[in-house]
């Protein structure tokens, strides 16, 4: 068997693209929790501390819903309008 053949089987085996969505899922995992991340960071630098509204941040495992409430939590213009975006992210 040629070697290219041989690749190309082993990656349309179930257990190479078992290894591959593992790969991704940890992927996913790691930027949710960076994202996390950098809105806790972001939070503190304005705030001067976390605001008990932040918590829902640990619930939030979507990455393009963390992506969209850094967005909203950078373009805030005061706490009030920060606290809103936390807020409006758990329901």
């Amino acid at each position: 068997m040629p070697p290219l053949e041989g690749a190309r089987l082993f990656e349309e085996s179930s257990t190479y693209k078992a290894i591959l969505e593992k790969g991704r899922e940890v992927g996913r995992e790691r930027g949710a929790r960076a994202m996390r991340q950098s809105c806790v960071a972001l939070l503190e630098a304005r705030l001067g501390n976390l605001p008990s509204e932040a918590q829902v941040l640990d619930q939030i495992t979507d990455l393009d819903q963390l992506q969209r409430l850094s967005e909203r939590l950078i373009k805030a213009a005061d706490e009030g309008e920060m606290l809103t975006a936390l807020r409006e992210v758990s329901r």
